[in-house]
């Protein structure tokens, strides 16, 4: 990161253009980091937006759900 109002900070947040975060997104996610100082980021689970009932993306929801959430299963 190239700019230097990132040198000055503890924790940096990079969101998508498109994403937009549930109001509580950060008191979820930092305690996460601030308790576990070996882990460098997180990536959190994002849900698809438009037609939440159409099949393929379900499906595609899910995949990258269980995807995602493997790997934090072998951490603990």
């Amino acid at each position: 990161m190239k700019h230097g109002y990132v040198k000055d900070c503890d924790f940096v947040v990079i969101f998508d253009a498109d994403f937009q975060p549930e109001p509580d997104y950060l008191s979820r996610a930092m305690p996460f980091l601030i308790h576990n100082p070996e882990i460098a980021l997180i990536q959190a689970r994002w849900v698809f937006g438009t037609l939440p009932l159409a099949s393929l993306l379900v499906l595609a929801e899910i995949l990258y759900c269980m995807v995602m959430t493997f790997p934090l299963l072998l951490l603990l």
